[in-house]
């Protein structure tokens, strides 16, 4: 599987980024949708992904938490955004034992 390494949220070796997911349209989300891929080696803990304008500070993105309850790969729709930049954060997972990646991202067009 190739992977852009500007989709990479949480590399897998101790690194997390910052996904720019580029200026909000007329509606105030930016038109993009995808999937959050997550794989881990911890048996528990939980990721979730925060949003901002500023890419300082950050808040909750409102149905985008999961816990994690056993080892293994997943995938979850990834929820429209409606600020430019988006991070993943970890509690009890670490980054050195889990990556998470953002994939078949999208840009939906609004039909008139």
């Amino acid at each position: 599987m190739i992977i852009d390494e500007a989709l990479v949220l949480v590399d897998g070796n101790g690194g997390t980024n910052v996904l720019d997911m580029g200026e909000p349209t007329t509606g105030g989300h930016n038109n993009l949708s995808g999937w959050l891929n997550i794989k881990t080696s911890a048996s528990s803990g939980s990721i979730k992904l925060q949003e901002s304008t500023d890419n300082s500070t950050y808040t909750d993105v409102a149905g985008a938490s999961w816990t994690i309850s056993a080892a293994g790969a997943f995938s979850v729709p990834m929820p429209k955004t409606t600020k430019r930049y988006v991070k993943a954060t970890l509690t009890t997972l670490t980054s050195s034992n889990t990556s998470a990646f953002v994939g078949g991202l999208a840009y939906e067009k609004e039909l008139a």
